[in-house]
Order: structure tokens, then sequence, then C-alpha cells
């Protein structure tokens, strides 16, 4: 299947690494002209050098946590391309770890800006240039623990369910503009963060770490970890012409190993 983005411009925030990265290279060699963003100028740096035909690529340093740094880089993407055709939520996940007794107030709200608002943010943003030509898609990268709870990620799993919330709330207010909005939840990817998870895993259990990815590969019916380009994959189909009639749903690309209905 051949998809075609000449003449699109992307907007991929948390482009700078992972599955941002490997959607932005995706993009450009289908055509588009892409924005990337992230928090960090060197990871910046060594992304655009990563992308073959750079010089369709423009790198903004931004902390979708912070209001004034994503107005900049809408700012500065209108302003280099005129347009944005399609917008990548996809945030860093929350961390592993605390229980409730041990995230303040202040950590609670600091994980709902950095990944909830922030998409609010971009999305309010986006939306507004869309609406101008009746055209658009919105992926939203979300990540199974909005699907099913773990003691272990207790900021991320209700941040990621109201992710998928908002993410049927936009697409129903905004289809009949000819926008459509989907969401798409990694799950096990090799891009380092799941080494947090085995290593709490092994803690907890008191196991090796190679054991502790022995017992969660296998849990996987794929028995590996995906890659970020299979999952650029899936964003490439969802903000294409080819997924004309998907609005408001969620993909899993899991390996499987979401087991419920």
């Amino acid at each position: 299947m051949h998809i075609n983005f000449s003449d699109q411009v992307a907007v991929i925030t948390g482009g700078s690494k992972g599955i941002g990265l490997a959607t932005a290279k995706q993009f450009v060699q289908s055509g588009a002209k892409v924005v990337i963003c992230s928090r960090s100028q060197n990871n910046l740096d060594n992304a655009v050098n990563e992308i073959e035909l750079s010089q369709n690529v423009l790198a903004i340093q931004c902390d979708i946590g912070i209001s004034s740094d994503v107005d900049n880089l809408f700012e500065k993407t209108l302003a280099t391309f005129g347009k944005i055709d399609i917008l990548i939520n996809n945030a860093a996940p929350t961390s592993w770890g605390p229980l409730i007794n041990e995230v303040d107030e202040a950590a609670w709200l600091e994980a709902v800006n950095a990944k909830f608002i922030g998409y609010i943010r971009c999305t309010k943003l986006a939306v507004e240039d869309m609406l101008l030509r009746k055209s658009g898609r919105i992926i939203n990268i979300v990540g199974m623990g909005g699907r099913g709870p773990n003691k272990r990620y207790l900021t991320g799993g209700p941040i990621n369910a109201a992710v998928l919330s908002l993410t049927k709330s936009l697409a129903n207010n905004y289809g009949p503009d000819g926008i459509l909005i989907a969401a798409l939840s990694p799950g096990p990817i090799d891009t380092g963060h799941h080494e947090n998870i085995l290593n709490w895993m092994a803690q907890e259990s008191g196991i090796s770490f190679s054991k502790a990815m022995e017992n969660f590969i296998n849990g996987i019916p794929l028995r590996r970890y995906g890659n970020p380009d299979e999952v650029a994959n899936a964003i490439a189909f969802l903000a294409s012409d080819k997924s004309s009639y998907i609005t408001g749903s969620e993909i899993l690309v899991d390996g499987g190993r979401f087991r419920s209905l």
C-alpha cells in the first residue's frame, strides 16, 4: 500500500527519537513537510542528521507542558509552511513506580500537564488551522495503561484513559468538519522505555533483569518487542487518505499482548 503525503504538513511532538523519529522519517520519505519538536535541542539536532531529505524538516525546541512553547511551535510552523494537515500528539510516557501514598499533588499536576493538557494545547491550535480547509488528521499516541490498571503506573493509566475519552469527544465534534481524530496505543516497543518496567518487575519479584525480560516476552503472543517503525506504519495509515472512514477509534499496536475485548 503506497501512502503519499506530498503537499502535506505534519507536526510531530516528541519527534526527536523513538516512535516520533521513526514516524518523522516515514512521513518525509512519503513526501511530507515535517515539523518535529522536543524539549532537547541536542536530540533535535541528532534527529535532523538522521532524517534523509532533512531540508523538508523543521526542528523546534518545545515543551508541550508550557503554553508559550506550544504557541511558538505552531506560529513557526505556519510561518514556514503555511498550514497544518496532520498533528501527531506523541508525548513521552509518564514514569513508572509510585503508589498513591508516594505521589504528591505537584507530581500529579505535572503528569497531567505534560501529556493530557499538552495534547489539548496542541490540538486546539492545529484544529484552528484545519477548520479553514475543512480537512485534517490528528493522531493521539496513548498507551496500553489507559485500558488496564497497573499498581505501579498510577499516574500514567488514568491520563491515558483521559486521552482516549478526549479522542472520542473530539472525533465526534469535528467529524462534520472533515477533521478525523484517532488514537493509537503502542504496546511493548523497543525504545528503551521498557527497561524501567523490567527493572521494577525484577525488583518486585526478586528475579534477575534477564529473567524479568524472559517472563515479559513470554506474555506477548508474538514473543518479541515491536520496533518503532512498526508503530510508524500504523500512524502513517491513520494519517493518510487510506483511513478516510476511521475516526474516534483506537488502534492497538501491541503484538497481541492486550487480550480483552
